[in-house]
């Protein structure tokens, strides 16, 4: 399968991704349920770091491997490694041009981001943008465009900026901006952002039923166990 990477804190990732390039991924309830052969191979890449962003990942992880998983939420994640590296340069790519713009204009004035590089995540040519990208030569990429479709791009530009630091983050953009809220703070201290945003977004519930079947399937598991070891 894939290593997924145990950090004790948020703070650790941060300063884990500010120092080492790579492609950083984030893991949910969705992505380890996947069926996207793309999205598979490049979890399993050398060059990707997977960190847990999902109630369902530290469940798997504590119910099939016995390990304690923090949950890092990468819309937090990413705002705290700009924070703390104010000259360096930095892209996005993803959402709306109106989203993209806001996200910007936060960026540069609530923490004195340098941001070298934009794109909407509806750009039309993929060779332009990473031309453009690679001459603009970011020290970050954060990619807002959800997954698959953020890892496969993120992918591309590790080949040709080595040196760089690519993370999807998905809808961060919007909840930075403004477009989106995030849930308030009891449900995400109770691990429950997922059914906050199903509460509100009602359409999610195909995106969001990989919770459901990924806590099945655990149940499933533990109680297999259970009975094994009673025999």
């Amino acid at each position: 399968m894939f290593e997924l990477y145990c950090f004790k804190n948020q703070t650790e990732l941060a300063n884990y991704v500010i120092n080492t390039p790579a492609q950083y991924i984030s893991l949910s309830a969705e992505s380890l349920l996947t069926k996207s052969s793309l999205l598979i191979d490049i979890m399993k890449n050398n060059d990707s770091v997977l960190y847990a962003d999902g109630a369902g990942v530290v469940l798997c992880a504590r119910v099939i491997h016995g390990q304690k998983l923090l949950k890092l939420p990468g819309c937090e994640v990413w705002l705290e490694v700009i924070e703390r590296t104010e000259n360096a340069k930095v892209a996005l790519i993803g959402a709306k041009e109106s989203v993209l713009a806001k996200t910007k204009t936060k960026l540069v004035t609530d923490y004195n981001a340098n941001v070298v590089f934009t794109s909407s995540g509806y750009y039309e040519c993929e060779h332009n943008l990473i031309e453009q990208l690679v001459d603009s030569n970011p020290t970050f990429v954060f990619i807002a465009m959800g997954q698959p479709k953020q890892e496969i791009i993120a992918q591309k530009i590790r080949k040709v900026l080595p040196e760089s630091r690519v993370m999807g983050i998905g809808g961060s953009f919007d909840v930075l901006a403004g477009s989106t809220k995030r849930a308030p703070k009891l449900f995400i201290e109770l691990q429950l952002e997922w059914f906050y945003r199903l509460l509100c977004q009602p359409t999610r519930i195909i995106r969001q039923s990989a919770v459901f079947k990924l806590s099945f399937k655990l149940i499933f598991l533990t109680i297999r166990k259970a009975l094994s070891h009673q025999k």
